[in-house]
């Protein structure tokens, strides 16, 4: 229901815009002498967009108090509610009383009198964020810009690897989320209290095997995304309001350009399959592993459900129609919420919250972008790189100690202690995701341990792992002069220089790796004296190795000329050339 209610609120954004059009196209016309059977012909085609726009409204209005009151998708209706929508109804009312086939002043009264009212579609962010020709211009810039970002192949690599790594390990975190599960029921009864949902052992085999056999639906999702240069379900890692390279928007910045025109065809083509191509392949390319991330989630689902109907005393054949019937063929809104909220947070797509989210209005802007091209993603994946480690508990000590909710959880970035509350299989998939990214961090530890070792103390050796750049000035310069590049993998060549592979391309293991990287690099060159100085190295190295993500690296140059000037006015002067760099690069 959310995404029909979307969809219609919208669909109802375009019709405006289309009467608008239309409109100002019939007076264009008759200001310029069109021929009577032109003008009327024009003026059927407006009359009768602002005829059905009235009863669209009308009918979202209904919509809205019948089916979607108390339902979030509702924020997305614009004018849905009759003291907005009451200039358009009186007018509506007006020209059927006057009929279409009134003289010229009066349709052209009207016709200004539509253009003139409360605009509808204003109550539309995507509209009001266009009303603006600064911001129109800012808003084509921007796109440009980002799509220029995400043209290397690389990038793409990268996205898909992500996401695919992100699914893998969804496999070995459920089955240990369903030992934690199994324990939490034995605690249960062994306390004489009803037994509630939990993660079973079948669920982990039942999602490997969906994420290997549904490609079909996979495809489907992409091809259809890539046609229409739109997400599927509204979210996507491109945090624009929409097209904007377009000959509508183009043909209000340039007075007298025809939006219908040849040029403004022109205009459309290069937007569509040249500066957004890169844009509509990374949408595509989410939808093609959400929809197979929904589909694995259905069938861990429908595992579940079959064996808690066992359980219950069903037979199996009984419990395997009714799982058939209740989550694979007819899912109810609970379950397709749940397919949903797990495709998102697979890719990294889902909303933020907290602290986080009431920064994204800024750190969104267009005047931000060349700063922080991507927002919700980076901070996305430091939070599933958080929930993954130790320091949630951090959290839950400060709520034992009655100190109230967790900074953590209040900024944002872990979900870990809002799934503890919750109970159930949330809670199960948390410390499911704690457990394996702690057997992951010794794990990395011992391979790093096992591939370098403590050659590069005695400056031998052709394999070396790095964490962040060095405090030391000197140090830093040495290692740029050999080529040595923070949070990554390095291989010495012939010359003495190294070849680099960044930790980056393997999210979202790479956030471990990081951190792993900066304590091994503490503890083999500043030697920790106590375990302050170990949690501090790895959780800055949290904090450092999202600043050196290829989507924050004009963050980190802001901040690294923040970290590293000098003092005075040489430092102030440092600070601006930074800033000033990355606005330039931008442009």
């Amino acid at each position: 229901m959310d995404a029909k209610i979307i969809a219609a609120g919208h669909a109802h954004v375009q019709l405006a815009l289309a009467v608008q059009k239309s409109t100002v196209k019939f007076l264009n016309a008759k200001a310029a002498g069109a021929t009577e059977d032109e003008l009327t012909h024009l003026w059927s085609i407006a009359a009768g967009g602002m005829k059905m726009q009235g009863i669209f409204v009308k009918n979202l209005i209904d919509m809205k108090t019948a089916m979607a009151r108390g339902m979030a998708a509702s924020r997305y209706i614009s004018v849905a509610n009759e003291r907005d929508a009451a200039p358009l109804f009186e007018l509506m009312q007006r020209g059927e009383k006057l009929g279409h086939n009134s003289g010229d002043d009066v349709r052209q009264l009207i016709a200004e009198a539509y253009l003139i009212m409360p605009d509808p579609t204003k109550q539309s962010s995507f509209v009001r964020e266009l009303a603006s020709k600064g911001t129109l211009t800012a808003n084509i810039v921007v796109e440009a810009y980002v799509n220029g970002l995400l043209a290397n192949p690389v990038t793409h690599m990268v996205n898909i690897l992500s996401n695919a790594l992100n699914g893998a390990m969804t496999v070995p975190e459920r089955a240990l989320g369903a030992v934690a599960g199994s324990a939490r029921a034995r605690i249960r009864s062994n306390a004489g209290r009803l037994p509630e949902e939990r993660i079973r052992f079948g669920e982990a085999s039942s999602y490997a095997y969906a994420l290997i056999s549904t490609f079909g639906d996979a495809f489907r999702a992409f091809g259809q995304a890539y046609k229409t240069e739109m997400p599927l379900d509204m979210h996507s890692k491109l945090e624009m309001p929409g097209r904007s390279i377009t000959a509508e928007n183009v043909a209000r910045l340039i007075p007298g350009m025809d939006a219908d025109g040849a040029f403004a065809r022109g205009i459309d083509w290069m937007g569509k399959w040249f500066v957004r191509q890169p844009g509509r392949l990374l949408v595509s390319e989410d939808e093609w592993f959400k929809a197979i991330f929904k589909r694995a989630e259905q069938k861990a689902l429908a595992y579940r459900r079959g064996v808690e109907l066992v359980e219950a005393g069903m037979s199996i054949e009984d419990a395997a129609r009714e799982v058939v019937e209740t989550i694979m063929v007819n899912p109810s809104q609970q379950v397709k919420m749940r397919m949903s909220e797990a495709s998102l947070q697979r890719t990294y797509q889902q909303p933020l919250e907290g602290g986080m989210a009431r920064m994204s209005p800024f750190m969104t802007s267009p005047w931000m972008k060349p700063v922080t091209p991507f927002y919700k993603t980076p901070t996305n994946i430091a939070k599933a790189l958080i929930d993954r480690t130790p320091v949630p508990l951090l959290d839950v000590l400060w709520g034992k100690a009655g100190l109230g909710d967790g900074f953590i959880g209040k900024l944002g970035l872990s979900d870990f202690q809002k799934a503890m509350d919750a109970g159930g299989p949330a809670k199960d998939m948390a410390l499911g995701k704690m457990a394996f990214g702690s057997m992951l961090l010794g794990s990395v530890w011992l391979l790093m341990e096992t591939l370098e070792g403590d050659q590069q103390i005695e400056g031998k050796g052709d394999i070396r792992i790095t964490g962040g750049w060095p405090e030391d000035k000197k140090t830093r310069e040495a290692w740029q002069r050999a080529k040595i590049q923070p949070y990554s993998v390095h291989q010495r060549n012939s010359d003495g220089t190294w070849t680099a592979a960044s930790f980056s391309r393997f999210e979202p293991l790479s956030g471990l790796l990081a951190m792993v990287a900066d304590y091994r690099q503490l503890e083999k060159y500043e030697t920790p004296e106590n375990l302050s100085d170990i949690m501090f190295a790895m959780t800055s190295g949290m904090y450092n190795y999202v600043g050196s993500m290829p989507m924050m690296q004009a963050v980190e140059k802001i901040s690294n000329a923040v970290a590293y000037r000098a003092k005075g006015v040489d430092g102030l002067e440092a600070l601006v050339g930074a800033a000033t760099k990355v606005y330039a690069e931008a442009g």
